[in-house]
C-alpha cells in the first residue's frame, strides 16, 4: 500500500520535507506519494476536505498554517497544544490528528555531532 503524503504552505518551493522524508522512507522501503502542494492562506479548509476525499495519510505544514490549522483538528497531541501550533497531521478514519515535531527536532540536532548541548538545568530564550 502506498502512503499519500503532502508538505503545505504557501510559499511551499523552499519546502526540503519530500527529500528528507522520502529518504527515510526509501530506506524503510516503504512506498510512497510525496507532494508540495502551494496552499493559501484562506484555501487551507479546501485542502483538507480535498486531502480527506483523496486519502490523504497526512501532511506537513509550514506558514502560513501552523496556527490556522488548529479549529480542523479532531485531536492534538501535548506538544502542539502546548505551543499552540502544529507542523505535521495524521489523517485516519476522515480525523484529523495534530502534531508539533518542532520541539523535538532542534532538541535532537543538538545532540547530534562533536559539539553536544546538554539542555538540563539551562534556561532558554
Amino acid at each position: 500500500m502506498t502512503i499519500k503524503l503532502n508538505v503545505i504552505g504557501d510559499p511551499i518551493e523552499h519546502s526540503k520535507s519530500p527529500e528528507v522524508h522520502g529518504r527515510i522512507l526509501d530506506i524503510l522501503k516503504i512506498p510512497y506519494e510525496y507532494e508540495k502542494i502551494k496552499v493559501k492562506k484562506n484555501e487551507l479548509g479546501k485542502y483538507i476536505k480535498n486531502a480527506v476525499k483523496n486519502n490523504v495519510t497526512g501532511f506537513n505544514l509550514t506558514m502560513p498554517h501552523k496556527v490556522d490549522i488548529l479549529p480542523y483538528l479532531d485531536e492534538i497531541d501535548g506538544d502542539a497544544q502546548l505551543f499552540g501550533a502544529v507542523n505535521t497531521v495524521k489523517i485516519k478514519n476522515n480525523k484529523l490528528y495534530g502534531y508539533n515535531t518542532d520541539a523535538n527536532g532542534f532538541i535532537y540536532s543538538l545532540n547530534l555531532g562533536e559539539n553536544r548541548f546538554n539542555l538540563k538545568g539551562k534556561k532558554i530564550i
